[in-house]
């Protein structure tokens, strides 16, 4: 079982976990044969664990401050992905890495990341975006967040 490491690999992951997902919901109203129903739920089960196990463990591992761990932190967090349990995966990787000293460069691309979630709608994780904000200590964050809180769209005014 290979772990997704680019952004398109995520999203890619994340849109077939949930079209399994609904035609799980679709298939448990039908009733369908015990068999086929729960191949589905096994496969589920499979595409949930390629996104998150090699996830978990890098909570882990970027925690002492592994760079390859970082790294996918970070390119999950950039492919934004929608699915099953993705808003507290995102939490995490937030939590995790406004705890541990992160290069120039990663900080310059968690940067989008949270621009992107203020601009973007609204979501379970986004308190965590908070702290991310917080953690960057970058004039741009301050600049970007005055910049938004003019914004025409309400909803882009409430998030910054």
């Amino acid at each position: 079982m290979s772990k997704p490491t680019t952004i398109g690999a995520f999203r890619e992951l994340a849109a077939e976990i949930a079209a399994v997902q609904s035609g799980i919901r679709a298939g448990w109203q039908r009733r369908p044969d015990r068999d086929v129903y729960q191949r589905r739920v096994d496969h589920w089960h499979e595409l949930m664990g390629q996104m998150y196990d090699g996830l978990f463990d890098d909570l882990k591992q970027a925690r002492s401050g592994e760079r390859g761990a970082i790294e996918r932190l970070v390119t999950f967090l950039e492919a934004d992905v929608v699915c099953h349990r993705s808003g507290y995966m995102k939490s995490d990787a937030i939590k995790v890495l406004t705890q541990v000293a992160l290069e120039p460069e990663i900080k310059d691309r968690l940067l989008g990341v949270l621009l992107a979630a203020v601009d973007g709608p609204d979501r379970r994780e986004f308190r965590a975006y908070g702290r991310l904000a917080r953690s960057l200590h970058h004039d741009t964050v301050r600049r970007e967040i005055a910049h938004r809180n003019g914004a025409r769209d309400e909803r882009t005014q409430r998030h910054a």
